[in-house]
């Protein structure tokens, strides 16, 4: 035999080799698991000022100046179901145009 032919064979099994050891060494995984009576819900967050629906805070800040900051406390109270242990909020309010 020609050393070029034998090169190629040898070529031929090495390849052949790999292509054999790829095809037979993948693992293919899958499974499926059932479960019955699960539940899945939302929680709420329903703040609440002074424990009473509808009730509205009100600030007064008179003589007013560009610039001028007023700060203020509400209490509120927390009727829905996920627990909160801070609150920040800031409010802008504009003037009428």
């Amino acid at each position: 035999m020609s050393a070029k032919i034998l090169k190629t064979l040898i070529s031929a099994v090495i390849i052949g080799a790999m292509i054999f050891s790829i095809k037979f060494t993948i693992s293919y995984f899958a499974d499926v698991e059932k479960s019955k009576n699960n539940v899945f819900k939302a929680g709420s967050l329903d703040l609440k000022v002074d424990d009473k629906d509808g009730v509205e805070a009100v600030w007064q800040a008179e003589n007013m100046l560009p610039g001028n900051e007023v700060e203020g406390e509400l209490e509120f109270r927390n009727a829905g179901t996920i627990p909160i242990e801070s609150l920040v909020m800031e409010v802008e309010i504009e003037g009428n145009k």
